[in-house]
């Protein structure tokens, strides 16, 4: 932005070590197979101090790729901040070190060991699903893109349904995660916002996983041609929600490119996906649909669409979340220069984030017990996308507003 000036300073990780920042991440050529932390920071005019991102934060995604940018709004500017690795010929693998371990323990006691073998995925897949995605292989452009039309359901505007996973592969799954569960080893949490659910990269899944991003990719190539152009890397997991647990998750986007979300199971009633708008449109918390979960059946939408897991009600809900990243479109120019834009109106009530928004108890009243503390770190709006008539807390931006 013309009024921020670029900063360089160390940053400090949890274990001690500093590493280098640099504030021009698309021209970084890593060579080293060891993992840098890499990033760059930006001070604005209106704005008293830098957002932070720290280790511990971004380590919470167990693989990045080369130049993959976290960023978080501040005022006109955002902090910006990078994990570079390189993996031997291909990719990049970082590994949180905590749960390095966790797949070789776990190997042993492996309650279906096919889901561990890449080759057997194909076996996951629905027929219709595996049908249309050979004939998009083997058609013309135009073919392939009929077929595929004919599979998915639009949802609502960027956001697609379709078969993707059997019911035997959906149970085998819901199988696996509760016998890891019941294995006692340490697992890590999917991010900050689930309490329980599981990195299913961590415990040996990651190649099966990759295998399953393949076939997804020449659907996501078609449904979104700049996002899903290709698909590099991932982050997945299940997350899991039951009555004497979380219930349900409130509105956020995610930090991925294409993001894929499956019901494995199992019984349960509630627990809606409520979609809204995209971060930084002026529909950004309007409401937009509400997408009733189908076990073996895959939603497909950007992972800068806002969303959230309305509450169960009874049973226990799992899902497949696969956070899928584009390494090409995250050095672009035009992932740098995305736009936040003033929100058109007030938002709709569903679409409200107890975490994020700075005028929850303006929209939605009293905040959910326990989360009172959002509010002083709150940061949506950013004070240039205020709706007319906005009133809510300063939150971040206390010497903005």
């Amino acid at each position: 932005a013309p009024d921020c000036w670029m900063r360089r300073s160390p940053i400090t990780s949890s274990t001690g070590a500093r590493h280098a920042r640099s504030p021009l991440l698309p021209q970084l050529n890593p060579s080293s197979e060891k993992a840098r932390l890499v990033g760059s920071s930006t001070h604005c005019t209106d704005v008293p101090s830098t957002t932070r991102l720290t280790w511990r934060k971004m380590a919470m995604i167990s693989h990045f790729l080369p130049s993959t940018a976290l960023m978080r709004p501040s005022g006109r500017c955002s902090a910006v901040a990078a994990l570079l690795a390189l993996a031997p010929q291909h990719g990049v693998a970082i590994v949180h070190g905590r749960y390095s371990h966790v797949a070789a323990q776990y190997a042993p006691n492996r309650k279906h060991p096919e889901l561990f073998q890449p080759p057997s995925v194909r076996k996951w897949l629905h027929p219709d699903f595996l049908k249309c995605v050979d004939d998009m292989v083997s058609s013309s452009p135009d073919d392939a893109t009929q077929s595929l039309m004919n599979l998915v359901r639009q949802e609502t505007h960027e956001v697609y349904s379709f078969p993707l996973l059997t019911d035997s592969a959906c149970k085998q799954l819901v199988e696996e995660v509760t016998n890891f569960q019941a294995s006692g080893l340490e697992a890590r949490r999917p991010n900050s916002m689930n309490n329980y659910g599981l990195v299913l990269n961590d415990v040996g899944m990651r190649e099966s996983l990759s295998a399953l991003q393949s076939y997804v990719w020449p659907v996501a190539r078609v449904l979104f041609p700049t996002e899903g152009a290709q698909l590099d890397d991932h982050h997945s997991f299940v997350v899991s929600y039951r009555e004497d647990q979380d219930l349900g998750l409130d509105m956020h986007t995610d930090d991925s490119d294409v993001t894929l979300n499956v019901c494995l199971g199992e019984k349960f009633s509630g627990a809606g996906l409520t979609i809204c708008g995209d971060v930084g449109s002026p529909q950004h918390r309007i409401k937009s649909h509400t997408y009733e979960h189908v076990v073996g059946r895959g939603l497909l939408h950007l992972g800068r669409r806002r969303h959230g897991s309305d509450d169960l009600t009874e049973g226990r809900r799992l899902n497949l979340v696969m956070w899928n990243y584009n390494r090409g479109y995250r050095q672009s120019e035009a992932y740098f220069r995305r736009s936040y834009r003033a929100e058109s109106r007030p938002p709709d009530a569903e679409c409200v984030s107890y975490t994020h928004d700075r005028d929850y108890e303006q929209i939605r009243g009293a905040y959910p017990r326990g989360q009172e503390h959002n509010a002083a770190k709150a940061w949506c709006p950013p004070p240039l996308a205020r709706y007319p008539g906005f009133e809510g807390v300063p939150g971040r931006y206390r010497s903005v507003d």
